[in-house]
C-alpha cells in the first residue's frame, strides 16, 4: 500500500516493493524468478535498515548494466578451486547478489563441517548492504563476515588521483536479545551512493565527504562524484583499503585496482569485476554458544549504559540505528523521494508492471 507524507516522501510497503523489485528484474532481462528474488531481497533488506543509498534505488543502475550485457542473466557461478575449509568461487560475471548469496551459503556450509568456511568470490558485481550477508550467519551461530573490492572511486591518503575502492566491511556477531552486534561500513568517511543520491536530490554534501578532480576538499555533490571519496582516518583507512584489495581482488585473480568496471555513472563497456570474501566462524568451536551470547551481552550492555559524552543523549553500538529503523518501516513502508518515485514509475511504464498503489 501507497501514502504520501507531508515531506513529499511517498511510502511504499516492503511487501510491494519487493514484488514490483522482482517482476521489473524478471520482465527486463529474462532473469529468473530465484535470482531475482535473490537480487531484490538485499535491495529491500538496505531499505529496511535505512542503507537507503543501498536499496531501490540501484535498481536503475543494475538494469543499465543487464541491458549492456556486462553483467550476465545466463550465468555458470561455479567453484574452481577447493579445499575443505576455503573455496574459490567465479560469478561470471553475474549481478553481486547472485555470486554472494552463493559465497556465503558454502562458507557456512564449511563453517559447519570445519569450524570455519573463507570463500572468495570473483568475477562479480556490486553486492549491495553487507550485512546481508555477514547476518546470514547468525541463524546457525556463527559470526559472519564479508568484505568486497569496489571501484576505484576513493584516493590514496595524499593523492588525487583514484586507485583505491572503498572496500567495505560488515561483522555480525549474535546475542542472546533481538538484537546482534553488526557492523556494515565502508572505508570512506561517506559511501560514493550518499554522493549520488545528493546530487539527485539537489543537495549539498558536508565537508569532509569528498574532494574534486584537483584535490580540493568540496561539498558540492557533483564535484565529488567527478574527483574523490575520502577515507576514513586519513592513511589508516587508506592503508586497510589496500590490504582489502590484497585480500579480495589481488587474492582471487580478480581485476584489482583500477582494471575494474565503475558502477556510478554506469561503465557498460566492461563486467564490474569485483570479488568478495565471505567468512563464517562456528562459534561452539571455540566457547559454547550460550556463553558466547552471554557475554556479547555484556559487552553490548556495559558500552550501552557507560556515560554519554557532552551533548550526546545515549551510547550507541552497532546496529542501534537500523534495527530501530528496520522495526519501524517493516511496520509502517520505506519511504521513497519523489525522485525516486518517478523513476521507478518509469520503469512500470517501460516494462508494464504496475507500480504499487
Amino acid at each position: 500500500m501507497m501514502k504520501t507524507k507531508p515531506s513529499g516522501q511517498t511510502i511504499v510497503s516492503a511487501q510491494d516493493l519487493n514484488e514490483f523489485c522482482v517482476k521489473i528484474l524478471m520482465r527486463s532481462s529474462g532473469m529468473p524468478l530465484a535470482d531475482a528474488r535473490t537480487v531484490t531481497d538485499n535491495l529491500i533488506f538496505a531499505n529496511l535498515r535505512g542503507t537507503d543509498t543501498h536499496g531501490i534505488t540501484r535498481l536503475g543502475v543494475y538494469l543499465e548494466l543487464l541491458e549492456a550485457g556486462v553483467a550476465t542473466v545466463q550465468h555458470n557461478v561455479q567453484i574452481i578451486k577447493d579445499t575443505q575449509s576455503t573455496a574459490l568461487v567465479d560469478a561470471d560475471n553475474a549481478l553481486g547478489q547472485i555470486g554472494a548469496q552463493f559465497g556465503m551459503e558454502l562458507a557456512i556450509q564449511r563453517a559447519r563441517q570445519h569450524g570455519i568456511g573463507w570463500v572468495l568470490v570473483g568475477n562479480s558485481g556490486h553486492i549491495g548492504a553487507l550485512a546481508y550477508w555477514a547476518m546470514m550467519a547468525l541463524q546457525h551461530d556463527m559470526v559472519g563476515i564479508c568484505f568486497t573490492s569496489t571501484a576505484s572511486i576513493m584516493a590514496a591518503h595524499g593523492s588525487r588521483e583514484n586507485t583505491l575502492g572503498n572496500n567495505p566491511l560488515s561483522i555480525a556477531a549474535p546475542s542472546s536479545g533481538p538484537m546482534p552486534l553488526v557492523l556494515d561500513m565502508a572505508l570512506s568517511v561517506a559511501a560514493r551512493g550518499h554522493l549520488a543520491v545528493a546530487k539527485r536530490e539537489n543537495k549539498s554534501i558536508p565537508p569532509g565527504w569528498a574532494m574534486d578532480a584537483e584535490g580540493v576538499p568540496t561539498t558540492d555533490p557533483a564535484k565529488g562524484l567527478e574527483g574523490s571519496v575520502l577515507p576514513i582516518g586519513g592513511y589508516k583507512g587508506s592503508g586497510l583499503s589496500m590490504m582489502l584489495e590484497a585480500l579480495t581482488g589481488i587474492l582471487s585473480g580478480s581485476p584489482f585496482g583500477t582494471q575494474k568496471g565503475s558502477l556510478v555513472p554506469p561503465d557498460c563497456t566492461k563486467p564490474l569485476g569485483l570479488s568478495h570474501a565471505f567468512v563464517a566462524l562456528k562459534i561452539d568451536n571455540y566457547i559454547p554458544v550460550p556463553a558466547f551470547k552471554k557475554r556479547m551481552d555484556a559487552l553490548i550492555d556495559e558500552i550501552k549504559n557507560s556515560a554519554p559524552s557532552r551533548d550526546i543523549h545515549e551510547v550507541l553500538v552497532p546496529n542501534d540505528k537500523e534495527f530501530r529503523i528496520e522495526q519501524e518501516r517493516k511496520k509502517n513502508g520505506i519511504p521513497l523521494s519523489p525522485t525516486l518515485i518517478k523513476e521507478l514509475k518509469s520503469f512500470s511504464d517501460k516494462y508494464d508492471i504496475p507500480f504499487p498503489t
